[in-house]
């Protein structure tokens, strides 16, 4: 794994190319999106666990 430090450029990317790369239905997408996003706030971590999924 490596120390490097993420920057804000490097989530939106990665954020854009899941939900593109996604083939999960339009509402699947935006569930997931509410659903990891509510678990980082809720945890108030930069991830939420379930990587290549969209909102994470």
């Amino acid at each position: 794994m490596s120390d490097k430090q993420l920057t804000p450029s490097d989530y939106i990317r990665a954020w854009v190319m899941n939900w593109q790369e996604s083939e999960d239905p339009f509402f699947l997408k935006v569930w997931q999106v509410t659903k990891n996003y509510a678990k980082r706030a809720r945890t108030l971590s930069t991830c939420c666990g379930n990587d290549g999924e969209v909102g994470c």
